[in-house]
C-alpha cells in the first residue's frame, strides 16, 4: 500500500517545486521572451508597408477672377451677337494622348480644373513625367522591357476620383510603398501640368481668334455678294416692270382711259337689256394712261435705279455696319487674352495639388499588439521549456 501511495506522489505536480525552478531560472526566461520580441519587432519593422495615398485637386481661381473678366465679357458679348445665346460652353475633349479645344468660352475655375485633371489623366505624358522624375532607377531592372512594364503598371495604378459631395473636389488616388517619393513627384508635376495647360490655351485661344478673323472677312466677302446679286435682281424687276407698264399704258390708250378710274364697271348688251358688273379687282391700266406713261417717265428718268430697292438699301446698310465694327471685336480679344495669365509663365495656375493635406492610410497591422502578444507566448514557451528540462534532470 505505502509503495502506490509513493507512486501517486510521484505523478503528482509539485508547485512550489515548479514556482522554485522557474524563479531560478527566471534570467534565462525574461532573456529568451526578450529575443523572441526583438525578433519579431525586426521582422515586422522590416516589411514593407503599402498606403493609400489621396490627394486633393483644387482650382487655383475662387472667387477673384478679375484677371479674366474682361476678356471673358468680350467672349460673351460676342457669341450673343452671334446668336449662340447668353453662354456658350467651351468644348474640351482628350482624343489619343491630346486635348482639343472647340470654340470659346468664359476661362473659370471649373474649366481650368478639367483642364487640369484631363491632363494629369494623359498616360503618356504622365508616363513622361515619371520618366523625368526618375521615380523608377533603370539600373534595377534587368532590361529595358522589364522597366517599361514597370513603369506601365505604375501609371495604370493611378486613379482619378471624381468628387463625390457638393463642396469636395477630384482626388488623386494611389497605393505606394514609399510615401516621402509619392509626395515629392506630386509637387514636381504640378509644374509641368500647369505650363502644358498654359501653353495648349495660348495656341488653341490665338487660333480660335484667328479664325474669327478669317470669318469677318468672309462676312463681308458674304454681304458683298448679297448686294451684286440683290442689284441684278432688281435691274431685271426694273425690265420686267417698264415692260409691263408699256403694255398697261397701251390698252388704256386703247379704251381711251385717261385718267384714274375709281369706281370702274363693266356693261354687257343682253336681249333683256343692259347689265353693268362693278369689278373687284382693278387692272392696272384703269388707272389711266397718262398717269402710267408718267410713271414709265420717272423710273426712266432715275439716276440712281438701286437706291429704291429696299432689300438693297438693307443690305447695304448692314455692310457699312460690318466695315465700320470689322477688327474691333477681334482687336479686343487679342488685347484682353494678351494680358491674361495665360500670357505670364510667373503667375498662371489652372489648379493644384494640395499636398500638404494628402491623407496616407497603412495596411500595416497593429505592432504593439503582434508584440504583446508574441511576449505572452514566448514567455509562456520559456517556462514549460525550463519546467520540462529541469523534469528531465530530475528523473537522470
Amino acid at each position: 500500500m505505502s509503495l502506490e501511495k509513493q507512486n501517486q506522489h510521484k505523478s503528482e505536480i509539485d508547485l512550489i517545486e515548479v514556482g522554485s525552478v522557474i524563479f531560478d531560472n527566471k534570467w534565462k526566461i525574461l532573456l529568451t521572451t526578450i529575443v523572441v520580441v526583438v525578433t519579431m519587432f525586426g521582422y515586422q519593422v522590416k516589411q514593407p508597408v503599402n498606403y493609400t495615398v489621396r490627394t486633393e485637386v483644387r482650382p487655383y481661381l475662387f472667387f477673384d477672377q478679375t484677371e479674366y473678366k474682361n476678356y471673358n465679357q468680350i467672349v460673351n458679348d460676342y457669341y450673343k451677337v452671334e446668336n449662340f445665346g447668353a453662354t456658350r460652353f467651351i468644348d474640351v475633349v482628350q482624343s489619343d494622348s491630346y486635348l482639343s479645344l472647340r470654340g470659346l468660352n468664359e476661362i473659370n475655375r471649373n474649366f481650368l480644373l478639367k483642364l487640369f485633371i484631363l491632363k494629369f489623366s494623359d498616360f503618356e505624358f504622365l508616363k513622361d513625367q515619371i520618366i523625368k522624375f526618375n521615380y523608377f532607377e533603370k539600373k534595377n531592372y534587368a532590361d529595358e522591357r522589364e522597366y517599361e512594364n514597370a513603369l506601365k503598371q505604375f501609371v495604370y495604378s493611378i486613379k482619378v476620383l471624381d468628387s463625390d459631395k457638393q463642396n469636395s473636389y477630384p482626388k488623386i488616388k494611389i497605393i505606394t510603398k514609399d510615401l516621402k517619393k509619392w509626395k515629392d513627384f506630386l509637387k514636381f508635376i504640378e509644374t509641368p501640368i500647369n505650363e502644358e495647360i498654359r501653353l495648349f490655351l495660348k495656341t488653341t485661344i490665338a487660333q480660335e481668334i484667328e479664325f474669327i478673323k478669317k470669318r469677318e472677312k468672309n462676312k463681308l466677302i458674304d454681304i458683298s455678294i448679297k448686294i451684286k446679286n440683290e442689284a441684278i435682281n432688281y435691274e431685271i424687276e426694273i425690265v420686267n416692270k417698264l415692260a409691263f407698264l408699256s403694255e398697261q399704258a397701251e390698252i388704256a390708250r386703247t379704251l381711251n382711259i385717261t385718267k384714274n378710274s375709281p369706281n370702274p364697271s363693266i356693261t354687257y348688251s343682253t336681249d333683256t337689256g343692259l347689265i353693268t358688273n362693278s369689278v373687284t379687282q382693278i387692272p392696272y391700266y384703269m388707272r389711266g394712261f397718262e398717269m402710267i406713261e408718267k410713271e414709265v417717265e420717272l423710273i426712266k428718268g432715275r439716276i440712281d435705279q438701286e437706291s429704291f430697292s429696299e432689300e438693297l438699301n438693307n443690305l447695304r446698310k448692314q455692310k457699312r455696319s460690318l466695315i465700320s465694327t470689322q477688327g474691333q471685336v477681334v482687336e479686343r480679344l487679342q488685347k484682353e487674352f494678351i494680358d491674361t495669365p495665360i500670357h505670364n509663365l510667373e503667375i498662371f495656375r489652372a489648379a493644384k495639388l494640395v499636398v500638404e493635406l494628402t491623407s496616407a492610410e497603412s495596411d500595416s497591422p497593429n505592432i504593439s499588439r503582434i508584440l504583446f502578444i508574441t511576449g505572452i507566448f514566448s514567455l509562456i514557451f520559456a517556462v514549460i521549456y525550463v519546467v520540462i528540462l529541469n523534469e528531465v534532470r530530475n528523473r537522470k
